[in-house]
């Protein structure tokens, strides 16, 4: 997420529409998940993402303490994935 934060964007984007599809998130939360996501990646790139370790942080746990607060829509979805 903090090295390419667009393609993130875009992946969220395609989740998104996929879950919209589903019937798994309604349209109407779309932009404020989008919203939050891209917060979260600008607020936590620079600091936390950056060293995140994937042979020691679990990527749940580290989404779920640093998301789930402060960006609670886009937390479910998150969460849901």
């Amino acid at each position: 997420m903090a090295s390419a934060p667009e393609h993130s964007r875009t992946m969220m984007k395609r989740f998104l529409s996929i879950s919209v599809e589903a019937n798994l998130v309604p349209e109407t939360d779309c932009d404020v998940i989008m919203q939050q996501f891209a917060d979260f990646i600008h607020t936590a790139a620079n600091s936390e993402l950056e060293n995140f370790s994937v042979e020691n942080d679990r990527l749940d746990t580290f989404l779920q303490n640093r998301m789930a607060i402060h960006y609670t829509t886009v937390w479910l979805v998150v969460e849901m994935a």
